[in-house]
């Protein structure tokens, strides 16, 4: 069990949090409602932080010392200070299989995953500074991915009608709560974000937009195939219906990730990145459904890239 001390003074914590990827552009203010929050342990080399038959219900953020993390997928990694883990547990909402052990003795703060989220819905800087690390933490495993993959990867799903004729607002609603992305989100949430997209057509052959270019509209995908390519990687992205295209680099705050291709003849809603961002803010649920999406994504991504030898995988606080 983790000894309780004083061991760390505020200026300590305040720079513990802004050294790792989490806080790192946080404001001086978002950082203190964290850090009052934080309840300093120390683990001795040896202990059990996480046991793999219990959900993860803290964030642990270590300020010195080492950690070694396990997943039931196989995925092993140490994490030094400043680092963590918790983050991609509490956000993805999973069950258990995280095992979390001291390598060395380890002074830390342990935030409650409750508070997180509390925190979370209350103070959208901070949200947004979560789904930007998620997001940029997605693409730089994506730019590792060597071979082709689909996007979304899940069974298919109902085809939605819209070839002779453009959706109407419940055609919308519908085909946006089937989304993977949106799973979980309120149905007020979806019916506004239904409302500010505009149905696009596009015909085989478009260039939707080039990789680096600054990252302006979201795509929904709901008829057609699109490939995505990055410079220099052979791996192709087929975007499906359902398909959330250029939402990451939204997101995250980066240009384009990829050169987008239509395949076939396309049916999208699109949406302006900052209209989808002004949503986030104004419905939590929305932003905590994306961001348990983004969780989930970035734990497959890992364990994909750890089955094919990349032992530099990191853990997302």
């Amino acid at each position: 069990m983790p000894d309780n001390g004083r061991l760390v003074s505020p200026i300590e914590r305040l720079l513990a949090m802004q050294r790792t990827a989490l806080f790192r552009n946080l404001c001086a203010a978002d950082l203190e409602v964290f850090a009052e929050h934080g309840i300093e342990v120390v683990y001795r080399k040896g202990d059990v932080v996480q046991a793999p038959d219990r959900p993860v219900s803290s964030v642990i953020l270590t300020i010195e010392g080492d950690l070694d993390v396990t997943r039931d997928d196989g995925v092993s990694v140490r994490v030094a200070a400043p680092g963590g883990f918790g983050g991609l547990d509490i956000f993805g909402d999973t069950s258990g299989g995280t095992s979390v052990v001291a390598a060395t003795e380890v002074i830390a703060l342990r935030f409650d995953g409750d508070l997180v989220l509390d925190i979370l819905e209350d103070n959208f800087a901070v949200l947004r500074a979560v789904l930007q690390l998620s997001g940029r933490t997605l693409i730089d495993g994506i730019r590792k991915i060597q071979e082709d993959h689909d996007v979304p990867d899940v069974p298919k799903l109902p085809a939605c009608p819209c070839v002779d004729h453009r959706l109407d607002l419940v055609e919308r609603l519908v085909y946006l709560r089937r989304m993977p992305m949106f799973v979980d989100a309120s149905l007020d949430a979806m019916t506004g974000l239904a409302r500010a997209c505009t149905e696009r057509r596009f015909p085989a052959g478009y260039t939707l937009w080039r990789e680096g270019e600054p990252s302006m509209t979201v795509l929904f995908i709901v008829a057609g195939e699109i490939r995505g390519r990055m410079a220099g990687n052979p791996a192709v992205a087929r975007y499906h219906p359902y398909g959330f295209l250029g939402g990451l680099s939204v997101l995250a705050g980066t240009d384009r990730l990829e050169t987008a291709v239509t395949e076939t003849p396309v049916v999208a809603l699109s949406i302006d990145g900052n209209r989808l961002l002004d949503a986030v803010e104004d419905n939590f649920a929305m932003g905590l459904s994306i961001l348990r999406r983004l969780s989930h994504g970035i734990m497959d991504l890992q364990r994909r890239l750890w089955e094919h030898g990349d032992r530099e995988v990191r853990v997302a606080v």
